[in-house]
């Protein structure tokens, strides 16, 4: 798991390295969060950011859900996601908080890059193939 901040950095990066087709900052970022992705490395991150990247996680997968036609979160990854964080019940108040919390920066990147580019920029990066999150948003069949 890598941190929110890190998370909001990337979807942004991503979003303006697309439109300007710079390539191997791509294959760069990419590289880079699939080793913060390695399970090793998400122990070694602290628990709140944990706690943080798994709220974003949810946020920007519920509101794709709801803005991008067919789309759809995986709840088997997001279950996975949280029991990698090791999220604890006890600790659903705090990510109520920070999914409200990350919600608003959600719908201001949406409103920023528009519905198609921020949905592709989604899917690219939680999809089957994401590079942050892997498998937490599919394509409803």
């Amino acid at each position: 798991m890598i941190s929110a901040a890190t998370l909001d950095a990337s979807m942004a990066g991503v979003a303006r390295e697309v439109r300007a087709g710079d390539r191997r900052r791509r294959l760069r970022l990419a590289a880079a969060l699939a080793v913060a992705l390695t399970p090793g490395v998400a122990y070694s991150q602290s628990h709140a950011e944990q706690l943080n990247v798994y709220a974003r996680t949810l946020s920007t997968t519920t509101f794709a859900e709801q803005a991008c036609s067919g789309f759809r979160a995986s709840a088997s990854k997001l279950a996975l996601a949280r029991v990698q964080a090791r999220i604890t019940d006890a600790e659903d108040a705090a990510i109520a908080d920070r999914i409200r919390e990350s919600t608003a920066s959600v719908t201001t990147a949406y409103a920023r890059t528009g519905k198609d580019a921020w949905c592709a920029d989604t899917y690219r990066l939680f999809g089957p193939d994401g590079s942050l999150v892997k498998g937490a948003l599919e394509r409803k069949p």
